[in-house]
């Protein structure tokens, strides 16, 4: 008796939160990206009875959207976005900052012969980046199976020739692009 007693008490306290709380937030299925990046917002209601009749989207980038069905929306600057809803024209709900949208990075690269370091030695030189405020990684690779990972890079090959070379350059955040040139090797 004393459980059920117990049990009914648990259930009469706890009933009205959940019956007239309204509990409505927003998701989205990644926050941090390179541009180009398309995130799928969703809309999670878990108020019962469901009251909310309008929901109007505004992702931060112009881009604006309506109604409780998923939103799929392509950032495509970098920058931090902050993402809002507003609920049967009278709740606002906000996320400050949050998508995070870095820049893919530049990844054309120069070469040049360079005579006085010997036979076939080529000095490749990574451009620069429009943003240098953050880390990136450089991966060159030879088609004679050599690679390098520093910006520049002096290279040696076997023969002259018609020579093929790759540029990866990744950004901190993940982000990544690749060049790739064919270049002519001379004695």
């Amino acid at each position: 008796m004393n459980y059920l007693r117990t049990f009914l008490l648990i259930i009469f306290f706890s009933l009205p939160l959940y019956i007239f709380g309204q509990n409505v937030y927003l998701l989205a299925d990644t926050t941090t990206g390179c541009d180009s990046l398309t995130v799928t917002f969703q809309f999670v209601n878990t108020s019962f009875p469901d009251t909310i009749s309008t929901v109007l989207w505004d992702f931060g980038d112009g881009q604006t959207g309506t109604g409780k069905g998923n939103q799929v929306v392509s950032y495509e600057m970098a920058g931090q976005y902050t993402v809002s809803i507003v609920v049967n024209n009278n709740t606002v709900i906000t996320r400050s900052n949050y998508i995070n949208i870095y820049s893919v990075p530049e990844s054309d690269f120069q070469y040049s012969d360079s005579l006085e370091l010997g036979s076939y030695s080529i000095v490749f030189r990574c451009e620069d980046q429009v943003v240098d405020t953050i880390g990136y990684s450089w991966l060159w690779e030879f088609e004679d199976g050599e690679t390098a990972s520093t910006r520049s890079v002096i290279h040696t090959f076997p023969t002259e020739g018609s020579w093929n070379v790759g540029l990866t350059v990744t950004s901190e955040p993940g982000c990544s692009a690749n060049s790739f040139q064919t270049i002519d090797v001379m004695d």
